[in-house]
């Protein structure tokens, strides 16, 4: 059986240092205009999930895969900064900053949605300098995909809650319907504004919290045209990534 894992708005991905597996961090999001719903929606379910506060680790999986190294159209967030994610954020006990997390095992293939222009920006935060930019064409959804996975792994895997929240209690996720499982794993507002060009990404800023040290620079990506889809409402929230600690 084959499963494919559809990541779509602000989902940080880390590749783990053993290179057996890439985890997924979701950064928290403040209540208001700018939360960001989570949510799992997967063909051998009716209706979605909320994915908050809860762990998915598929890294058990196994399958053919080989591939770890997520592709340069998901801007990296950390070397930038000069910062890695440390690993207490895929431990056991992650910090509050990461408001859920999916690990992943290798690919065979991935596949980078569609993609805009942005023009990034590496500014000093102290006195908003620039001091880099280039233009890039970057994506706001991936999906990844693993060939030949156990039909075994499917009968005892579930959606953990993260250790904060233990009053919440485990859930089983139901045996996939055909020969591939199908998640997409969506972390974005239920409704956004328009995007145009030379708005800055407004969400990017939120991965930021994931480091355990705040960067002195940062990337700030500018949309450098009008976005391929109408409105642009989903380059609001565009992926990162970032080197592991």
């Amino acid at each position: 059986m084959d499963l494919t894992v559809k990541f779509t708005g602000l989902c940080m991905f880390v590749r783990d240092p053993s290179r057996t597996c890439t985890h997924v961090l979701m950064p928290d999001s403040p209540a208001g205009p700018h939360f960001h719903e989570l949510s799992l929606e997967y063909n051998g379910l009716r209706g979605k999930l909320d994915l908050r506060h809860r762990v998915l680790d598929l890294s058990g999986a196994g399958g053919t895969g080989m591939g770890v190294d997520v592709p340069t159209a998901v801007l990296d967030a950390g070397a930038p900064a000069d910062l890695e994610v440390d690993a207490q954020q895929w431990s056991a006990r992650p910090r509050s900053t990461v408001v859920s997390r999916v690990t992943l095992p290798p690919f065979n293939r991935v596949d980078p949605g569609l993609r805009a222009k942005w023009n990034v920006r590496i500014k000093r935060e102290a006195d908003g300098t620039t001091l880099s930019a280039a233009d890039r064409r970057l994506v706001h959804e991936i999906t990844w995909t693993v060939n030949d996975v156990s039909s075994a792994f499917f009968d005892t895997w579930t959606l953990d809650p993260l250790p904060a929240d233990r009053a919440r209690p485990s859930l089983q996720l139901p045996r996939p319907t055909g020969t591939t499982a199908r998640l997409e794993i969506r972390h974005a507002p239920a409704s956004q504004p328009p995007t145009h060009r030379d708005d800055e990404a407004p969400h990017f800023g939120m991965f930021y919290p994931i480091f355990e040290t705040r960067p002195e620079k940062r990337p700030h990506p500018y949309l450098g045209e009008e976005p391929p889809e109408k409105g642009g409402s989903p380059f609001n929230c565009i992926l990162a990534q970032s080197p592991p600690g």
